[in-house]
């Protein structure tokens, strides 16, 4: 048979992905599909707008201004369209989200790419069994990076979908109050002259008859609404499979130590960088790195936060110069680097959250008791005693009377145990000292410790 493939004769598609056998990225693209193919979309909405459009012109142009009219107005004069906004939605806020999550897909390809690249420059030569298994695990670290792309991916054609679909009732809802006032006014000097012909008396008609109108489009606009809020919640599936999801894939990443980091080629040293932000060790989370990195860009966050938790303003700038801003040597991996702390989720989420004025009650006071143990522990170091001691094999939890630095030394940072319940393994009496709430005796916690030092 000849190799010239018949015109007629479709070709082979390979459905066999990269992702292929590998659970969580299969249930991912599952997902995604799923969203892609509308099938949640409710039967109302589908085919509807350009056909009845298209009516409304051809039977009655005039009318069809007039509601053309009125629906310029809604879209662009206030408070008009403040009010449509809240009846069906803000189409250009839900773009802009679209968008961020489309930027998410960007930069975590990126990441797995980077990731991909490092692994394969750094191994080139290296041979044997233990080889074999470190590219094996490699490579499937890299698929669940790129497992976190298709996530994202999937949430930004959630989003996207789900605001064309809002787009779509909104224009319909405005274009059917339009309709409704086009159809009001024309009929107004028939039911005017109906009403003074007959002295009133006709007067419950008219009424009757508006109502009536106003009932009907009242009703079909309900009936968009309606299918619009069924199928926002019959995406909720798919929204809670690809956080299932995504949750899966940190957790099996988080067994293996965590996101993956490289020591980088202009790293110095004892320097660690961690995605070129010069962690000291590997972030808890790519969350937590990225709201590190915002809170350094903000100004107006240590005002705020002390404003919500009613502490001193010099407390809260201080720790975010300490937890957020400076650079530590800290010994990780049996040696010495120089970094900036590791972010960690409980600090990034706390202070985004008090900044923001959504920090709930219960972690206001967790907070507070971070901000003093950050406070007694920047004292201590800036004065000259190491982080957890000078020694690089010292465990950062480690209580070893011969060995201790500022982190151990300040007060405990868990919320609901007593400040100093750990210094009696120091060799320390543990004073009878309690942190005010609004954190006014901070100083004197401080000078007790430093009297303390070693």
């Amino acid at each position: 048979m000849s190799g010239t493939p018949h015109p007629l004769v479709a070709e082979r598609v390979d459905t066999t992905t990269w992702f292929s056998g590998v659970g969580i990225a299969e249930t991912i693209d599952m997902i995604v599909s799923g969203v892609e193919n509308g099938s949640w979309v409710d039967g109302v909405l589908g085919g509807v707008g350009t056909v009845a459009e298209t009516a409304v012109w051809v039977l009655d142009p005039v009318g069809a201004l007039t509601a053309a009219g009125f629906g310029w107005c809604v879209e662009h004069v206030e408070p008009l369209s403040a009010a449509l906004d809240w009846l069906a939605g803000d189409p250009d806020q839900v773009t802009a989200n679209a968008q961020t999550w489309a930027n998410v897909a960007k930069a975590q390809t990126e990441t797995a790419q980077a990731y991909d690249r490092a692994v394969a420059g750094h191994i080139a030569g290296w041979e044997g069994p233990a080889a074999t298994a470190y590219r094996r695990q490699a490579a499937e670290t890299l698929e669940l990076l790129s497992a976190l792309a298709g996530a994202a991916k999937g949430v930004q054609a959630i989003v996207a979908m789900s605001g064309a679909l809002v787009t779509l009732v909104r224009t319909l809802v405005r274009d059917l109050i339009g309709e409704l006032i086009s159809i009001l006014l024309a009929r107004l000097p028939i039911w005017t002259a109906e009403t003074l012909g007959t002295f009133g008396i006709a007067a419950p008609y008219v009424v009757a008859q508006v109502t009536a109108l106003v009932a009907k489009w009242g009703a079909r606009i309900t009936r968009l609404l309606r299918a619009l809020t069924t199928s926002l919640r019959n995406l909720m599936p798919a929204l809670r499979g690809l956080d299932e999801a995504i949750s899966a894939v940190m957790t099996v990443l988080g067994r293996r130590g965590g996101v993956p980091h490289a020591r980088t080629p202009e790293a110095g040293p004892g320097e660690i960088r961690w995605a070129g932000a010069g962690y000291v060790d590997t972030p808890q989370s790519e969350r937590a790195a990225e709201l590190y990195d915002e809170i350094r860009a903000r100004t107006d966050d240590v005002a705020k936060i002390a404003e919500l938790l009613g502490v001193p303003q010099h407390v809260v700038e201080r720790v975010k110069n300490h937890l957020f801003m400076s650079r530590h040597e800290v010994p990780v991996k049996g040696e010495l680097v120089t970094g900036y702390f590791a972010p960690m989720d409980h600090i990034a989420t706390w202070w985004t959250k008090a900044a923001a004025d959504t920090l709930r009650w219960s972690d206001e006071h967790k907070l507070k008791r971070l901000l003093l143990h950050e406070y007694v522990e920047s004292h201590l170091m800036e004065v000259g005693m190491p982080y957890v001691g000078r020694d690089p094999r010292a465990l950062t939890d480690a209580l070893d009377p011969s060995s201790y630095g500022a982190h151990h030394l300040a007060p405990k940072e868990s919320y609901g145990v007593p400040l100093f319940e750990h210094w009696p393994k120091l060799g320390k009496l543990e004073p009878a000292v309690t942190m005010a709430d609004d954190l006014s005796n901070v100083d004197e916690i401080l000078q007790i410790v430093l009297r303390e030092m070693p």
